[in-house]
């Protein structure tokens, strides 16, 4: 998403399109930091970009936290009672 996102604002307009979840087992791989199959020269080191130059991953992380504190306050007991 951040590497279509930086294209996007540089005037590149990438062809992106959905992948069925069969054709794509290298992606859930990657997610479950599953990496031996793959060339680590190729790794992205996103800690050496300055943070304000990133425009997806800042709002993914802000939404992963707020989902994490979303789900652990409703797993908290009486979570699924009305506040009176």
């Amino acid at each position: 998403m951040e590497l279509c996102a930086q294209a996007h604002v540089l005037g590149c307009h990438p062809a992106v399109q959905h992948v069925r979840r069969e054709s794509n087992v290298w992606a859930d791989e990657l997610s479950n930091l599953e990496v031996d199959g793959f060339n680590p020269s190729l790794r992205i080191d996103i800690a050496r970009y300055e943070a304000e130059s990133l425009i997806a991953l800042p709002r993914l992380l802000t939404l992963a936290k707020l989902d994490s504190a979303h789900t652990t306050a409703s797993a908290a007991p009486g979570a699924d009672r009305a506040l009176v």
